[in-house]
């Protein structure tokens, strides 16, 4: 991937130099485990020193030579993006995370459960070996060895690609993706609503020179019957919950368009008609026993976003029984 923003350089010597110790590591390994150490007759410091020590010292080589060689092997120079918005279904973001973390996997910043938690077991098992006679589980010596050194390899793999693919570099902080994952349970939350219609994950993308970033996900859903009428826009930053959540009336046959605005600092919908200035407070249409709207009410907040919509139109437009059937499910009247 040539870019004149992006450079990718050469390791260095440190990076060499690391490697070189990485390396003399796994070889010790290699050596216990063709030697297969003879629990009963090495002291303890040393069996500490080599099923314990020896793993640990390698884990921290591998995670080091992972880190410096991200965050040292690239050069980057920011262009000026240009922004537009771009709509995708949920399957077009479950592709598009896989295919521009493995496109810019120099670049962004991502990390697993495993990538941290594995190393730790590794550096566990290592230590129970010299205790497998205590524990009653009768090894021999060569098995002893090659569980060792397999052990030793897989620690040595983990915690070197974790700590490749957790670092973050100068160029992570454009092109890491944005919260995809807790954009996308909200709109499937919000998708399992009745009388929600077009579910669509929006962001803001720019390309430039081969490079394309992403913003501001939010979900976009629409309301059944009333397409193109009305727009509901929903931000989550985390998962199972809601930040933000802006349901539109769009202007239409010489009526002015109406916003409502719900968010988790004010957890009660304001309502601004038109280009006015007055915001009001409304209140929540549909029956609960909730005092106020919270971040985990993500179905409650949205079903009284589509019925605030449903009301404002009939109020301008009439009655429609497919529109009044969708408030009498939700428990509105």
């Amino acid at each position: 991937m040539a870019s004149m923003y992006v450079r990718y350089d050469k390791p260095q010597k440190l990076d060499l130099l690391t490697g070189f110790a990485l390396a003399a590591c796994i070889v010790l390994g290699l050596l216990i485990g063709v030697g297969s150490v003879d629990l009963a007759q090495t002291d303890l410091t040393v069996l500490v020193t080599l099923f314990v020590a020896l793993p640990v010292l390698t884990s921290c080589v591998a995670y080091y030579l992972g880190w410096h060689m991200k965050k040292h092997t690239v050069s980057y120079a920011p262009p000026k993006w240009t922004f537009e918005e771009a709509a995708f279904s949920l399957d077009e973001v479950r592709r598009l995370r896989r295919s521009h973390n493995t496109q810019y996997l120099r670049l962004v910043a991502r990390s697993s459960f495993w990538h941290f938690y594995l190393p730790i077991l590794c550096v566990l098992l290592s230590a129970a070996i010299p205790l497998t006679p205590l524990l009653g589980i009768d090894l021999s010596s060569s098995t002893r060895g090659a569980l060792y050194l397999a052990n030793l390899l897989i620690l040595a793999s983990v915690s070197g690609i974790g700590g490749f693919l957790s670092t973050s570099n100068d160029a992570s902080h454009d092109f890491s993706l944005p919260l995809l994952r807790e954009a996308s349970a909200l709109a499937k939350t919000q998708a399992s609503i009745h009388g929600v219609s077009g579910v669509q994950l929006v962001m803001d993308r720019a390309t430039v020179d081969g490079l394309t970033v992403y913003r501001r996900p939010r979900v976009r859903i629409g309301i059944s019957g009333l397409e193109g009428q009305v727009g509901i826009e929903s931000i989550s930053d985390e998962l199972g919950s809601v930040r933000c959540v802006q349901c539109t009336l769009y202007p239409r046959d010489g009526h002015a368009g109406t916003v409502w605005l719900w968010t988790n600092t004010d957890r009660t919908f304001r309502k601004r008609t038109g280009v006015s200035d007055d915001v009001y407070y409304v209140r929540n249409p549909v029956h609960s026993m909730s005092r106020e709207l919270g971040v985990k009410d993500v179905s409650l907040v949205t079903m009284n976003a589509i019925a605030l919509a449903i009301l404002e139109w009939r109020k301008l437009h009439g009655s429609r029984s497919d529109i009044d059937r969708i408030l009498e499910d939700m428990g509105c009247t």
